[in-house]
């Protein structure tokens, strides 16, 4: 048995900053599958660490990047009668981007008879529309259409996409990356770069600063909870950029919060920047999954999330965390207030956060899940 693996989610000129779920992921699946693994993988990732950690399992592994489509397509037809030539057993597994479709296509026309397709968001915003039928064409193609959440399935079916198709498989997390200790040398670093004393309650959101992101709900809310808590020792980190981030700086200077609120940019020590952080959560209108919140979880953090999208499937009410409306930046100021002024309650949901996460979200769970829908392919 076979796997090849398509990735082609940064074709035009992202480059990965760190190794993310989708990297992660890949990473954990060639330690199992060692030389039957196979990715295919358009991007530039930001160092050789991604690289080389697939490599060492001996697993085939092509990158490319820019906008070569061309050259692309024709990287996956030589790698795809490659593997044909040594086994008939094989899974193409086709993740998000803009040649999808095509890639899909393509396996059909070769003759690949088992064509997973990841969906990590909605595949279309309505019925009917371009994409929704270019949608539905390549959803009949597919024999599997994996969901990374209980959310995109449902968002799926709302669009009569992949009926009797889908399954619900998560990618999962390196918890053990982030559950153990970061130095004290590098928190730290950190604290000393941003000026925050240890004594200080520390908010985060990680999120590219893009509408539907709704990270101005996050600024509101932060702005409300100071003028409950006068005087504060609290400061808000934003990470991550975005078309949005002067409108959103702006609107701190407008609430007189700048000095407030730290526009961290783009990062790759997540796991440093939590750990400096007392809470932690999205406001996003939806999410496919949340990895920000998952990892946040990982960190035992206490949370806070939209009740769109996965973050409900994330965040246990009561439990792990607090879920509040599409925009009520009022309500999102009180889970503020709450976690400030109860330190056990932070302590207890962050404990439960990972906890929750552990059993449900490893990656190690996950990725057996997976192998094990692909051997059943096979009769394995």
């Amino acid at each position: 048995m076979k796997i090849v693996h398509v990735y082609g989610g940064t074709l035009s000129s992202s480059r990965v900053k760190r190794i993310g779920g989708i990297e992660e992921h890949f990473v954990n699946l060639s330690s199992k599958l060692m030389k039957d693994f196979y990715v295919l993988y358009a991007g530039k990732p930001y160092d050789d660490s991604f690289p080389k950690a697939i490599k060492a399992n001996s697993s085939f592994f092509v990158v490319l990047g820019d906008k070569n489509y061309v050259l692309y397509l024709f990287e996956f037809v030589k790698l795809i009668k490659q593997v044909k030539q040594n086994d008939t057993e094989l899974i193409v597994h086709v993740h998000f981007g803009p040649i999808s479709h095509m890639i899909i296509l393509i396996c059909r026309l070769m003759g690949i008879q088992n064509i997973y397709w990841t969906k990590h968001s909605r595949m279309a915003t309505y019925k009917y529309s371009k994409p929704w039928f270019k949608s539905k064409l390549t959803s009949s193609l597919v024999t599997k259409l994996i969901c990374v959440s209980k959310s995109v399935e449902e968002e799926l079916e709302e669009l009569n996409l992949g009926v009797g198709k889908t399954y619900v498989l998560p990618l999962g997390l390196n918890i053990k990356k982030y559950k153990d200790n970061v130095s004290k040398d590098k928190i730290d670093v950190l604290r000393k770069e941003l000026k925050i004393e240890k004594n200080t309650f520390v908010i985060t959101i990680v999120a590219q600063q893009r509408p539907e992101k709704r990270v101005e709900v996050f600024i509101k809310a932060f702005s409300e909870f100071l003028k409950k808590n006068e005087g504060c020792n609290a400061i808000a980190l934003i990470v991550g950029g975005g078309p949005l981030e002067k409108e959103n700086k702006k609107l701190a200077d407008s609430l007189n919060i700048l000095d407030k609120v730290k526009f961290m940019g783009l990062r790759h020590d997540i796991d440093v920047i939590y750990s400096i952080s007392n809470v932690a959560g999205l406001t996003s209108e939806t999410e496919g999954f949340g990895l920000a919140i998952a990892e946040a979880a990982a960190k035992s953090l206490p949370l806070f999330g939209t009740n769109a999208g996965a973050m409900p499937e994330l965040i246990k009410e009561g439990e792990t965390g607090f879920l509040f409306e599409i925009g009520d930046y009022e309500k999102l100021s009180n889970i503020f207030n709450e976690y400030y002024h109860n330190s056990s309650l932070c302590i207890k949901f962050g404990q439960a956060a990972l906890k929750d996460m552990m059993e449900r979200y490893d990656i190690d769970g996950c990725s057996d899940k997976l192998i094990a829908l692909y051997k059943n392919e096979f009769g394995d």
